[in-house]
C-alpha cells in the first residue's frame, strides 16, 4: 500500500460531519481510507476485514474502546481497575500481570488504584464483594462495550449487582492467599 497523503479531520467539523453522514460512521476516532481500493485484490480483502467499504472509502466499523459515540457524543469504554493486594504475601503473583491480560482483550485502563487488604478500603472491598482470594482485581466503569471481556469474564469472575467485575479465579494466574484459611496456595 502506498500512502500518497494523509490528514486529520475533527469529527465535529463540517468535513467530519460530512464523512460521518456519508459513511454512516458510528464511532470516533476512526480511519477513512480512500483511493484505488480495487487495484490489488489482497489489499481490498484486508481492508474489508477491518472495516466497511462505502462509496469507495473504507472505515473501521467497530473501533476499540474508549471511543466517542457520534450520536450521543458520549465517551464509551472508560473504566477503572482496582488491584487488591496483600503486602504480607511475598510469594503471591504480581497483580499487575492482570493489566497485560486486559490489554490482550483490547482494553486500555483509564484509571488504576492499588489497595492493600490491611487498609480500611481493602477490608471494605473484601466484605462488600465476599472476596476469598488475593491478589485480585475489580473493574468498574463502562465495561459493556468490551465484547471480548463479555466472552471471557463468566469463566474467571463475577459481575456484582452494582456492576463491579470481580476476578474470582486467581488460581489460574499464580500463587495466591486464601483469605479464609490464611494459607498461601502455590
Amino acid at each position: 500500500i502506498k500512502i500518497s497523503s494523509n490528514n486529520s479531520v475533527d469529527w465535529k467539523s463540517e468535513k467530519g460531519q460530512e464523512l460521518i453522514k456519508e459513511l454512516d460512521i458510528k464511532q470516533v476516532p476512526n480511519i477513512v481510507v480512500t483511493g484505488e481500493l480495487d487495484k490489488q485484490k489482497d489489499v481490498k480483502t484486508l481492508l474489508e476485514q477491518i472495516g466497511k467499504i462505502n462509496n469507495n472509502k473504507v472505515f473501521i466499523s467497530e473501533v476499540l474502546p474508549p471511543y466517542i459515540d457520534v450520536q450521543t457524543e458520549e465517551v464509551k469504554g472508560n473504566f477503572e481497575v482496582t488491584y487488591l493486594t496483600d503486602k504480607s504475601c511475598a510469594k503471591c503473583y504480581d497483580v499487575n500481570v492482570n493489566k497485560g491480560a486486559l490489554e490482550n482483550l483490547g482494553m486500555i485502563v483509564t484509571k488504576e488504584n492499588t489497595v492493600d487488604i490491611s487498609s480500611k478500603e481493602g477490608r471494605a472491598l473484601i466484605n462488600k464483594y465476599a472476596i476469598k482470594s488475593v491478589p485480585t482485581i475489580l473493574l468498574t466503569g463502562d465495561l459493556g462495550v468490551y465484547n471480548r471481556l463479555a466472552i471471557v469474564w463468566p469463566s474467571v469472575g463475577t459481575i456484582e449487582k452494582d456492576g463491579t467485575y470481580v476476578l474470582r479465579q486467581v488460581k489460574i494466574i499464580g500463587t495466591y492467599k486464601d483469605l479464609k484459611t490464611g494459607k498461601i496456595i502455590e
